[in-house]
């Protein structure tokens, strides 16, 4: 069952992006994040389509990953550090932890100037056992280590430490 009728998802046809799940628990607990998290810099999630097990996600077309951000292109990185910083509180004071921020999880979006969360697929409520987890999804990289050991609980120092980790990728550049 879709939330949305066939009319309301047809004007969203060219600017979304469908993202299927093999988990129905996996797909209702990125549905709820990104429902519960909505707001600026958050991707918006449109649709939840049960019988297909899909999300149907906002797509911007001028979107582009900081991951593709060149070296001279820090000044940018650290006008955007704001609102970057804006939208993981956001999300923290809706009592959710991304747990897999990287640069190819933030999108600058050039025509607003800011930046947009996208894949809350190992989003987790704060204070979660990772214990209780049948699978922790993170980038070992940008993952702390309670993170990386599967051990503790779900905190928002999980975010942080992911931030400080791209901060010092793109100091390493200047």
């Amino acid at each position: 069952m879709s939330v949305m009728s066939a009319e309301e998802r047809e004007k969203y046809v060219s600017s979304t992006y469908i993202k299927h799940f093999t988990q129905s628990c996996d797909m209702w607990r990125e549905w709820t994040a990104l429902t519960e998290c909505a707001g600026p810099g958050i991707q918006r999630v449109i649709d939840i389509d049960e019988r297909r097990m899909t999300l149907t996600l906002e797509f911007d077309h001028s979107a582009k990953p900081l991951s593709e951000l060149q070296k001279s292109d820090w000044p940018l990185f650290l006008r955007l550090l704001p609102s970057l910083i804006k939208a993981i509180r956001h999300c923290h004071r809706r009592g959710w932890v991304h747990g897999d921020l990287k640069p190819g999880n933030i999108l600058y979006l050039p025509d607003k100037r800011t930046v947009r969360l996208i894949d809350f697929g190992a989003s987790y409520r704060k204070g979660t056992s990772r214990k209780a987890l049948m699978a922790w999804q993170a980038t070992p990289m940008f993952a702390s280590h309670q993170q990386v050991r599967g051990i503790g609980r779900v905190t928002t120092g999980d975010d942080w430490y992911s931030l400080r980790q791209i901060i010092n990728q793109v100091l390493a550049l200047i």
